[in-house]
């Protein structure tokens, strides 16, 4: 258990117009919580049969019995029906009647060797979009302002709407990433159908204490793993508001029959959330990750397409135009490709942080990407791609000339045999 006391998650009451920008508090809030590459090791454990060890799950002895930190113990059963409840429930008017409020992103289109070496990015995108909100759960957004750059030579395409966009009422009863184009038909974890189709068990949890507030904010962590693994099914964590069962944060991925696209390695899903007015729990900040690789061949290469966007200037008080709501639910402004004055950071700025370099500034080239294709041993156990595939160790494992060898053609196999391991077979 993590107990922290932070300044405020309301942002200046003292603006007149109550525009909020994020705090201090919601970077404690989100440093209370595993990074995100941890929901991959959490859904593999669960994968695997187990959970990993939490060093702070030992302390959740304070709060009650231990048989109630066990799957399905009554505590975390009563706390996903509050939850799945509280959902499903329209925010009433006088809670909160509307807001606007605006979010900026990016979106990295990479190419990934997998063996720990540079990764080589192909696109990189920016957007700055306003979001609208009114009761019960009408939403609206406009993206206003978009640039991308082609940082290696590859054909134009267009980005699914969620790549650019907020999930901004949460997803519904089935989750859908990619349009459904990448995954569909997978039912929410936090819905009246979820105790039939899903595990629950409490991992860990965190207490927020705010100044002048004598109620403390505890948020659970509630590791989920489906009941039948070959299903479509949500795999990962969900952070629950104990007192208000609201959900403060998803970070999980899916089963393999859960992705359309036979490209699909892997799709991972973060959704954070904050809370303003000390009452309603908003979206903060976001990342969709899709890994694709070529299903027919185990060459160690996947592309990558990582969507990061954070929400903030939280307005309560000015109505959002009646019209918006008469239109489709995204919408984008003719201008949006000419402005540029709603972009508050450089199109390449957030690169070093994704560990992405420019071309000519440390990326490799796709000349040596070609020269360095080697293959890749790793966990297979969540993966969409079928468990057989031709395997090609490197590119000159096909075909090659030279003294020693003469003409000399290759071909091997590499299989998932379970859990974790693969083998590979070259000749």
């Amino acid at each position: 258990m993590i107990t922290q006391t932070v300044p405020s998650l309301l942002g200046s009451r003292a603006a007149p117009s109550r525009r909020h920008a994020p705090q201090t508090a919601l970077r404690r809030l989100a440093a209370g919580f595993p990074p995100p590459a941890a929901v991959l090791a959490l859904a593999a454990a669960i994968w695997a049969g187990g959970m990993r060890a939490s060093p702070l799950a030992g302390q959740e002895a304070a709060d009650g019995p231990r048989e109630d930190r066990g799957w399905n113990s009554p505590a975390v059963l009563e706390l996903v029906e509050r939850a799945a409840a509280k959902r499903l429930q329209p925010v009433e008017d006088s809670v909160l009647p509307h807001y606007t409020a605006r979010a900026d992103g990016y979106v990295y289109f990479y190419v990934d060797r997998g063996d720990g070496s540079e990764l080589i990015p192909l696109r990189v995108d920016q957007v700055s979009l306003d979001l609208y909100w009114k009761a019960p759960d009408q939403a609206r957004q406009v993206v206003r302002a978009q640039r991308l750059e082609k940082l290696m030579p590859i054909k134009d395409f267009r980005y699914y709407l969620d790549r650019l966009t907020v999930i901004q009422n949460g997803f519904g009863d089935e989750i859908r990433v990619g349009e459904g184009r990448d995954v569909r038909g997978v039912p929410h974890p936090i819905s009246r159908a979820g105790p039939a189709l899903y595990d629950y068990r409490i991992t860990d949890s965190l207490t927020l204490i705010l100044p002048g507030d004598p109620d403390p904010i505890r948020v659970y962590e509630v590791a989920v793993r489906p009941r039948d693994p070959r299903a479509a099914r949500f795999i990962g964590a969900v952070y629950v508001d104990r007192g208000s069962a609201a959900i403060v944060r998803m970070d999980f991925t899916f089963t393999p029959s859960s992705y359309v696209d036979r490209r699909n390695e892997r799709v991972r899903v973060r959704l954070e959330h904050a809370l303003w007015e000390r009452k309603v729990w908003l979206p903060y900040r976001q990342e969709v990750e899709v890994r694709r690789q070529i299903p027919e061949l185990d060459l160690g290469l996947a592309s990558v397409i990582r969507g990061q966007l954070r929400v903030g200037e939280y307005d309560f008080d000015t109505p959002p135009p009646e019209a918006l709501f008469r239109g489709p639910p995204v919408m984008f402004a003719r201008d949006r490709f000419q402005d540029t004055t709603r972009f508050r950071g450089g199109l390449y700025d957030g690169m070093a942080e994704q560990g992405l370099a420019l071309p000519g500034a440390g990326a490799p080239t796709l000349e040596e990407l070609e020269a360095e294709v080697r293959r890749l041993v790793r966990d297979q156990a969540l993966s969409g791609l079928p468990p057989v595939r031709p395997y090609v160790p490197g590119v000159s494992s096909i075909l090659r000339a030279n003294r020693a060898e003469g003409l000399y053609a290759g071909a091997g196999l590499s299989a998932a045999l379970g859990g974790f391991t693969r083998a590979e077979a070259w000749g």
